[in-house]
This record gives structure tokens, sequence and C-alpha cells, in this order.
């Protein structure tokens, strides 16, 4: 009987301890993590209700923090009538918060995909503004509404009749490069521009018919970067739910009916496919990884690399740096931007002033395509194909932000400040002081078990080509230059219970396991040593005994 309860305390104390090991080296290293991708995955259940984690992408438990700097040309007469270099002002930030959440929400082919839309709301915050920054405060900047009607010129070349004619209705109308708009006018509010309810009114759409309508009209509804944008969404989007396999949870497979871009010119900068939204990527992600993001509202795809590990709320998170070079044309030449004004906005790069093209006999070899040919004799620096080509640190903004609209003017889309071009365009401009602290294109800050984006910060900035034409009475004076129009910074604040829940899974549960583990195993070896320590003792004071009991024995007998 002993022997069998020996035997069964040992299988127990063998038992506690094995489960011990197992809750801290295999259940860290390959079970949690399976059961954390059995549950993060996008799914739902048989009553259509979603589980905890599919509802918080349904509707994001964070608020996107907006803040805007906006231009201001300080010396616009300058500008306009003397051929001057905009003076730039920087002013804000005027910080406006996003919320949204998914709608139309409909899982497809097996629940391998799902089609949704969304909604997204913003809402000026005062309180996250500068004191002084107020809606209604002016600011001068490029005129989209004007710039719109120049370059539908350029995309649309009529006769000198129409050019004349569209020369003289913006003199009529009082429309000059560059106007004074509210900053809510600017963003999200929009505002009401005298050519753009001329090409909007039904006038303007009868008269282009009866002359077979030559030219196609901008769709500019009204004035603005963002006008009316509040409680509309950025276009439809099917993404890969993770269920056949979680690599590919948060996948865009298609955005607006469209796998590729129409305006990138190669696939690499075209293909959106295989690429997320900057809210979920997959689980179990590795700091070797590199994650592709696509920002509707700047109509492109961002690669992003390890670059650090960093605690955000409390929890574990792997920052994700977008690369330096994204805004770099010279790099990705499908992102170079076309330049159909065929206007030098940079003469001094890459070459200098002093740069002359001279043919020595021996140019057949030379391919002044490539950048590093640029400066050779044989070439005739950024002049390419009857265009110039544009300093890295710019790429073109090539769609109306979150919608398959192309941008009726020219948009230059770069790191704030043009941070990262070479410092010839910089020292060049009044008012622009790259930093690289406050102007790197951006880091999402990711839990690496989840896939979820706990925190990060996107930059952008745009600009407005504004350039001398004899073609535009009110431009034919006008200086070429590259005239920024606003910074954008968004930032993400998770929601408390968000962050709660998150940290849970992902820090409080781990560290439960671990110290359930650690106490299992434990108690295992005390249990051991107890049982060592009362067999081996009682072992030794067996011994005393059985000496005795020999010593006693002869006395007894004498005795008797």
């Amino acid at each position: 009987m002993r022997l069998f309860v020996t035997v069964i305390l040992a299988a127990v104390i063998l038992l506690v301890f094995a489960l011990g090991i197992f809750l801290l080296i295999p259940f860290p290293i390959a079970i949690f993590q399976s059961i954390v991708d059995s549950q993060v995955y996008l799914q739902h259940k048989a009553d259509g209700q979603y589980p905890t984690g599919t509802f918080y992408w349904s509707k994001i438990p964070a608020v996107q923090v907006w803040t805007f700097k906006l231009f201001n040309v300080t010396n616009p007469d300058e500008v306009l009538y003397y051929g001057a270099t905009p003076a730039m002002l920087e002013i804000g930030p005027y910080t406006y918060t996003e919320t949204e959440f998914k709608d139309f929400i409909e899982f497809r082919n097996n629940d391998k995909e799902v089609f949704y839309q969304n909604n997204k709301t913003w809402v000026y915050d005062q309180s996250r503004s500068c004191d002084w920054c107020f809606q209604n405060d002016s600011v001068q900047f490029a005129n989209t509404a004007y710039m719109s009607t120049v370059f539908m010129q350029i995309y649309q070349p009529a006769g000198p009749l129409v050019n004349f004619g569209m020369d003289l209705l913006t003199i009529l109308l009082g429309e000059q490069p560059i106007r004074t708009v509210s900053t809510a006018g600017t963003l999200f509010d929009g505002y009401n521009d005298p050519l753009i309810t001329l090409i909007n009114s039904p006038l303007t759409k009868v008269l282009l018919s009866i002359l077979g309508n030559p030219i196609q009209l901008p769709q500019v509804p009204m004035g603005g970067f963002f006008p009316k944008y509040s409680h509309t969404c950025d276009g439809n989007y099917t993404i890969r739910t993770g269920k056949d396999n979680t690599d590919y949870t948060g996948q865009i497979t298609s955005w607006n009916d469209m796998t590729h871009l129409p305006w990138w010119n190669t696939s690499d900068t075209s293909d959106i496919r295989g690429t997320c939204d900057g809210t979920i990527q997959k689980p179990g992600l590795q700091k070797k990884d590199s994650v592709v993001q696509f920002q509707s509202f700047v109509c492109r795809k961002y690669n992003l690399h390890y670059s650090e590990s960093k605690t955000v709320n409390s929890i574990p998170t792997y920052g994700f740096k977008i690369e330096d070079d994204c805004y770099d044309a010279i790099k990705n030449p499908g992102y170079r931007y076309p330049n159909l004004e065929k206007v030098n906005y940079f003469p001094n790069w890459p070459c200098g002033p002093n740069h002359t093209k001279v043919d020595n006999g021996n140019c057949g070899m030379v391919n002044c395509n490539l950048f590093d040919n640029f400066c050779s004799p044989c070439c005739d620096g950024s002049h390419i194909n009857g265009t110039y080509v544009m300093p890295p640190g710019m790429v073109p903004q090539q769609c109306i932000p979150g919608q398959n609209v192309p941008l009726p003017f020219g948009g230059i889309l770069s790191a704030p400040h043009f941070y990262g071009s070479p410092d010839v365009i910089t020292d060049s401009m009044i008012g622009i002081h790259p930093d690289p602290e406050l102007h790197h294109p951006g880091t999402f800050y990711i839990n690496p078990t989840t896939g979820s984006s706990i925190g990060g910060n996107f930059r952008m900035m745009l600009s407005i080509p504004v350039f001398k034409s004899l073609s535009w009475t009110t431009m034919s004076n006008v200086a070429n230059s590259i005239m920024p129009s606003f910074t954008l910074t968004i930032g993400v604040e998770m929601r408390d219970y968000a962050v709660n829940y998150i940290y849970f899974n992902t820090v409080t549960l781990p560290n439960i396991i671990l110290g359930v583990g650690i106490g299992l195993t434990a108690i295992s070896l005390i249990a051991v040593l107890l049982w060592g320590f009362c067999y081996f003792r009682k072992k030794r004071n067996q011994k005393p005994f059985v000496l005795q009991q020999h010593r006693t024995e002869p006395a007894w007998s004498i005795g008797e």
C-alpha cells in the first residue's frame, strides 16, 4: 500500500512539473500565438455577431488626430507682379479629430474576404489647436480653383481661341494664382469660388454640349483640399480575413474595385494587393518582416521596416518606420512627376548653374535617362524627354484624396518641409526648414502578437506648382515655384477600453501563465526536495536503531 501511494505521489509531482515546464517553454513559444491567431482573424458568428477582435476592427477604438500646419504666402503681390520667391510662413497647428467605423460589411468567398466602406468623421478640436488658431483665420495660398483651370488646359490642349476665352474668363471673375481663404475653407469646409460655380453651372454644360464638348471639365464641387469630406467614405475595400492563413489578415485585394492604381507607371508602385490600411497587420509579426501600407488619401502605398522596440500605453510594440526614400522618384521612377507643364522649377539641381551640354562625339553610348549621367557633358541635366525631372523628395499627388478621381491641378506630395530633398532645393525656399525629428514620414507602433497598431504617426506635405506662363495674364510674371500649402501629421490615440483589452491579452495573461508555470515547476521541485529530505532522514534514523538492536541482544544473553 505504501508503495502504491508513493508511486501515485511521484506521478502527480511529475505531472505538475511537466505542466509547469509546458507553460514556461512550449506554450509561450508556439501554443499561445496559435490561440491568438485563432481569435484575431476577421470572422463572424453564426448569429451575425462579431468576436471582440473583429468588433474592434469594425468600429475602430481609437481617435486619429489630424494636425495641420498651413503655409501663408506673406508676399503675394511681389510673387504675382514681380516674380519674387514666395515667402512661406507656417501657421498653426489646426487640429481635427477623426473617428471612423466600417459600413456595408459583407463577408465573401467562404469568409476568406470581407467587403466594407470606411465612414469617416472629422471634428475641429480647439483644445488641441494653438490658443490663437481659429477656423475663421485667413490664409493666402495657391488657388486650387485657378490652378485647376490652368492644368485643364495643359491636360487637354485646345485651340488659341479657347485658351484666350479661358484667360479672359479668369480675369473677369477676379481669379489669381494666389487667393485668401479661411482655414476651415482650405480644409474640410471648402469654399465657394466663382470659377468653380461657373464650371458646375448648367449654362456651362449646355454651351460645351453645343460646342461638341471640346474639353472635359474638372470634377471640383468646391474649393479646398477636403471639401465636405466629413461623414463620407474613402471608397470601398475588399480585404482578406485571414481565415485560410492568418499571415494574410487585413491584406487588401482591391480598392474601389481596383487591384492596380492607374496613375502610377510601374507594377511596383501601382499594385496594391497585399497591402494593409495601417489598422491591422498579420499576428505574430517579426522584426525581419516588412509592412506595406496603402494610404487612400494620398493615393499610394508605403514600405515600412522595423526600426525599434518600444512600449506604448504599457503594451510592447515594434516600431515600423516608413522608408526615408519613399518620396524619391529618382530611385522609384514609377512615382515620377510627369511635369507636363515642362517647367524647370530648380535650375541649379542637380548640376549647378554652370552646367552646359557639349556633344564631344562620344555621347551615343551615354544614357541621359539615368540619374548618374544627368551631369555628364553629354546630357542636359534634369532635362529629359522634353521636360524636367523633379529632384528627390517630391512625387505627384495623383487623385483627389480617397477617391478614384484625378487631381484637377498639379499636386506635389512630400515629407513636411521637403525632408529628404537635397539642400540645394530647401535652401532656395523661404520658410522651409526640414528637421529629421519633426518631419520624417512616420512610424507605426504595432503589437507583434496581435498585429494591431497601438500608436504611431504619419506625416506628409502637399504643395502646388505655380509657374510663369504667357498664356495666362495673371501668371505672366510669376516665378516658377513649388508652393507648399500645408503639412499634416496624423497621430493615433487608442481608447482606454481597447488598451485594457489588448494589455490584458498580450501582457497580463502571458504573465499569469508565466507565473502559473513558475509556480507549478517550483511546487514540483519543492515536493521532490521534501520527499528526498524525508526519505533520507528516515534512512538516517533507521541505522542507529539497527545498530542498537545488534548491541543489546548479546547483553541480554549473558545476563541470562
